[in-house]
């Protein structure tokens, strides 16, 4: 049955993708991978929490946020859409940055979402049980896309008014970072198979090549001090993180590629960074939940409960 909702997924991403950050796929390998490292207590809690649908599985819900957010036939949540990016004035290549007061008024970005959202997250209770169910997709949607450094962009609303060629057709560049790069990893390398790339994903993380970067990920930089460093939340260290990357090579190889077809170099150069963000999304996915609702454990315990899933 899941090797079927995969390829489900897969196909409806070729259509939907473009409006969804990080892709329809995208996200829900974000939520699977945080699947697998969960701790106990946390998947008894999301399977109280999360939509009976879902079998308490985050892959069902991490794209949630998308689906909502300009849904006029069910507009409740349209106020939502502006929470899911940052718009600072620099100009990658030449300058990328991030400023909480200057870019985030009254707390309206990505950055203050994850805040809020966070604050409301608890054990499960049948009286709080649509703000929790809320706050948690919106929290494991939101990490996700904070890993995606165009979500961080000045320049040409991240990339949207920036056209490239991919396979001989024009698209955005933004859409070439959410989903193009991920559908050409996933069918050249995977045989277009989504559940063996999130395996692949996975094992990195457990015994590979992600293995040493696992605490750095985790690691709350300038963030130590915030409220949400408790739970390995650092939201702003994350942004500052995602917006230099906009000063890498993903801008100075758009301005000066080295072929007109951004899916032959541009897409070699750039997939394993693609990759490795949507690892880490999962990964810290799965370390904030844990440590969000560790006290919900009927056993108190003072320490964090591990989340590598070793």
């Amino acid at each position: 049955m899941l090797k079927y909702i995969w390829s489900v997924v897969w196909i409806l991403s070729t259509v939907i993708a473009k409006t969804s950050a990080w892709g329809r796929v995208g996200h829900r390998l974000t939520g699977a991978i945080a699947d697998r490292f969960l701790n106990s207590v946390a998947k008894d809690q999301l399977a109280s929490i999360l939509p009976p649908e879902s079998e308490g599985k985050l892959e069902a819900v991490a794209s949630w946020p998308d689906q909502v957010k300009y849904d006029k036939d069910s507009p409740y949540y349209l106020w939502s859409g502006d929470l899911h990016f940052a718009s600072p004035a620099s100009q990658p290549p030449g300058s990328c940055d991030f400023s909480y007061t200057r870019d985030c008024p009254n707390d309206w970005c990505i950055v203050g979402a994850l805040t809020n959202f966070s604050n409301q997250i608890g054990c499960y209770s049948a009286q709080r049980k649509q703000e929790n169910q809320d706050a948690v997709r919106f929290v494991a949607h939101l990490v996700g896309d904070v890993s995606q450094p165009l979500h961080f962009c000045g320049r040409s609303r991240g990339g949207v008014d920036e056209y490239v060629t991919w396979e001989n057709t024009t698209v955005d560049f933004h859409y070439v970072w959410d989903s193009k790069i991920l559908e050409k990893r996933i069918s050249t390398m995977f045989n277009n198979s989504v559940g063996a790339f999130r395996d692949h994903i996975i094992a990195s993380i457990k015994w590979g090549a992600y293995k040493s970067l696992r605490d750095e990920w985790l690691d709350c930089g300038g963030d130590r001090n915030s409220p949400t460093a408790q739970w390995l939340l650092c939201p702003h260290s994350w942004a500052l993180q995602a917006s230099q990357l906009n000063c890498g090579s993903m801008w100075i190889d758009h301005d000066a590629p080295k072929s007109m077809d951004f899916s032959e170099d541009y897409y070699l150069d750039h997939a394993p960074v693609v990759e490795q963000q949507v690892a880490m999304a999962g990964y810290r996915i799965a370390a904030v939940l844990n440590n969000m609702l560790m006290h919900c454990l009927k056993h108190s315990r003072m320490q964090q409960i591990p989340i590598h899933g070793d």
